[in-house]
């Protein structure tokens, strides 16, 4: 034959394809006519329409037919009974949109009712867009494109309303085509095609809607024109089976895309109208309807098997007498094909490249970004990506050379003409990626101040992945990156210190364990609940630490009690970093810039807790590694977004109350509550008009700022306090 051996060309091979047949399924419970369908998990799910052959009777009963056992079953009733409405299935959730509400088909139903199919309830979606029967419904990219029907008093239209699902919102599109009712739709590579209907007489034209583009054109007209056909995609092929012509009808007409060619496919089943269909792999099952003849209500499930089986098309074998029926991994085959597309190598075999990542095409606004770029998703709709900055959460991947796999092809006609909308992402894998700064291999990369350049991550950052080379300059160049998704979360360098030079404090050890320093400067795990010991004492270091009046230590055991032992903080301990600060205040927590975020010692079982930055909860160290707990990095970098002002003034004592009070007001007004610290400079016996007029006090009164907010803040000063005095005060607002 000229083959060469153990190639194997099987698409003509008997065995590889069953001849297209109808054949029927189980009857459903409740004959119904212009209902909706959708198809979840092989589960096909039927609900609204009509249940009188006058169609003035409305349901919103929803019945669902197991493919796979070929029983029905129902499901919960809800959402506004209607009929020539149509349903969108997304994530696990049915959409219903529009349909009939009263007898002449006048008024129509605005709620989009919402079916969640894993708790089997309802709910409603934000309504919008042009009431209508009679239309086309088609889902792409998230979004549900609603076209045509008859609206008002069943006036034809060939409006366009875009619902998006992810945002619940909806937009108008691009009108276009030709004005019709009970028309049906498919999508194609992109596009999609509005087949058949009612224009004033029965018709057999194309509308095709260009996603992309937002612009109309038609198709090659052709098959039996009628109303109501149920219209399905399969393998570059539109179907269009049963309808109304002057009678309901059984026929099948089948229009090959690519080729915009049209032949006549295999009739069969109960010619009808009127009924709803979904197509499952290679079946199209419709569902219910009208009877030609009489209009009587069907309660029947024809199934057009297409003709394919699963099998192999091509295979490679090694002999030439592999068998070409059923695939196992024991019969030869080293790689096949089978019917609808899907690859196998052999049960000891793999798949080879020298591409080094995993990559998916993903549609962007910026045609700018480019290989190497870091990429973040794009907020807006939440299917594109835009190039990465510092400080996105949402960095995902890196733009990729020359992937070893590539997935989300959804348009081939996209990727043929490099359509500069759409890019490879690297999702996994070894990736050139462009980066700037000091960088060493295993640092983890995140967004920098250049969108699309990479840096070295701080801690908790969300970033793509780990260096694999260095990098030593402000200049930008590309190194290789592991992309492994590696975001922001608990990272085992996590480190909270007391001091400048991280004399004391917690962390987490390389292998996930609660440390903390002792006063030897040692590293000692954190049992989970553990009663604190002696072990866990600091003495006073570094030159941001405070001396106590009554002890050398800032933070430490307190023993006056020994059946009461605790951990104590004898005096606030704060450590800076520029504007940053860290806390440990004397009731035992940490803070970070005000926010109670870190650690505590619970007073009733003296075991050590972290509080949860999601809920705010305090909770056992045993919950630490999978909790997300982090330091607020939003607050942080607002609040050095700040300015620093500063500034002095003095109160009054009139001799009587022990307590001197006084607003301040800054002379700007934050944005954020800023950080205010206080300090006492002397004293005066006459009104001071400078600092310089205050002596030093001998006594060192107690001061401190309340009530602090973006405007303004409260001094006190409690006693002891003099009759006639004047203390001066420093203040400094950041």
């Amino acid at each position: 034959s000229g083959k060469p051996l153990g190639l194997n060309y099987v698409s003509n091979d008997a065995t590889q394809f069953v001849a297209r047949a109808w054949s029927t399924g189980a009857t459903i419970g409740t004959a119904r006519t212009s209902a909706m369908s959708a198809v979840y998990n092989n589960k096909i799910y039927v609900w609204g329409g009509a249940t009188n052959t006058g169609s003035t009777v409305y349901t919103n009963t929803l019945e669902i037919y197991n493919i796979t056992t070929n029983t029905w079953s129902t499901g919960t009733a809800g959402g506004t009974a209607r009929r020539n409405g149509k349903s969108i299935v997304y994530r696990g959730k049915i959409y219903f949109f529009f349909g009939c509400t009263n007898a002449a088909c006048t008024t129509y139903a605005t709620a989009v009712d919402v079916y969640d199919i894993l708790t089997d309830s309802w709910s409603t979606a934000t309504s919008g867009g042009t009431g209508r029967g009679g239309f086309t419904a088609s889902l792409y990219n998230g979004k549900v494109y609603i076209w045509a029907g008859c609206a008002g008093a069943c006036a034809n239209v060939n409006t366009l309303d875009i619902y998006d699902i992810p945002s619940n919102s909806w937009t108008t599109g691009v009108a276009g085509g030709t004005a019709r009712r009970n028309a049906d739709s498919g999508l194609y590579n992109g596009k999609i095609y509005n087949y058949g209907g009612l224009t004033g007489v029965v018709v057999n034209t194309i509308d095709i809607y260009d996603i992309a583009t937002s612009t109309w054109s038609t198709g090659l007209a052709g098959g039996t024109a009628r109303s109501l056909p149920n219209v399905n995609i399969y393998n570059g092929k539109l179907y269009s089976t049963h309808g109304f012509t002057t009678v309901g009808v059984n026929t099948t007409d089948v229009y090959d895309i690519d080729k915009n060619v049209w032949s006549t496919g295999l009739a069969g089943g109960t010619a009808g109208y009127t009924g709803t269909s979904v197509i499952v792999g290679a079946n199209i099952y419709v569902i219910s309807g009208l009877n030609s003849a009489s209009s009587a209500m069907l309660s029947t499930v024809d199934i057009l098997n297409l003709g394919y089986k699963s099998e192999d098309i091509f295979n490679i074998s090694s002999t030439s007498s592999s068998t070409n029926g059923t695939s196992a991994p024991d019969d030869g085959k080293l790689f096949r094909f089978d019917a609808v597309g899907r690859a196998y190598t052999s049960a000891q075999g793999g798949w080879f490249s020298v591409g080094a990542d995993y990559a998916e095409y993903m549609h962007t606004e910026d045609t700018s970004i480019e290989a190497g770029d870091i990429v973040s998703l794009d907020l807006t709709d939440g299917k594109s990506i835009v190039k990465a900055k510092s400080g996105d959460s949402t960095i995902i991947g890196a733009i990729s050379t020359e992937p070893g796999f590539v997935g989300n092809i959804i348009s081939l006609e996209d990727i043929n003409s490099n359509n500069p909308n759409w890019k490879l992402m690297s999702m996994v894998g070894q990736v050139p990626v462009k980066v700037k700064g000091n960088i060493s291999v295993g640092d983890a990369i995140t967004g920098s101040d250049i969108e699309g350049v990479g840096r070295k991550a701080n801690y908790g950052e969300a970033n793509i992945g780990i260096a694999q080379d260095n990098h030593s300059s402000e200049s930008i160049d590309t190194i290789g990156v592991l992309i492994t998704r590696n975001n922001s979360g608990i990272s085992n360098n996590i480190q909270i210190d007391f001091g400048k030079q991280s004399e004391g404090g917690f962390r987490l050890s390389d292998s996930g364990k609660m440390q903390f320093k002792d006063k030897s400067g040692d590293w000692k795990n954190i049992a989970d609940s553990s009663t604190i010991t002696d072990a866990l004492l600091w003495e006073q270091r570094g030159d941001n630490a405070l001396l106590s009046s009554d002890s050398n230590l800032v933070i430490g055991l307190d023993q006056s009690n020994a059946s009461d032992t605790k951990l104590q903080v004898l005096k606030d301990l704060e450590s800076r970093s520029g504007l940053s600060f860290l806390k440990i205040t004397a009731s035992g927590s940490i803070q970070f810039n005000n926010e109670n975020v870190g650690f505590r010692v619970n007073e009733s079982t003296n075991g050590i807790e972290f509080r949860d930055a999601t809920t705010g909860e305090w909770k056992s160290l045993s919950g630490l590694l999978i909790s997300r707990i982090r330091f607020n990095k939003d607050i942080q970098s607002d609040q050095v977004n700040q300015v620093q002002i500063n500034g002095w003034d003095y109160l009054e004592s009139d001799g009587i109350n022990s307590q001197l009070l006084k607003t301040i007001n800054f002379p700007v007004e934050y944005k954020y509550q800023p950080f205010v610290s206080l300090g006492i400079i002397g004293e005066s016996n006459t009104k001071p008009e400078k600092p310089s007029d205050c002596s030093d006090i001998s006594n060192v009164k107690k001061i401190n700022a309340s009530e602090v907010s973006n405007k303004s803040f409260k001094v006190n000063i409690t006693a002891p306090v003099e009759v006639g005095k004047y203390y001066c005060y420093t203040w400094l607002a950041n």
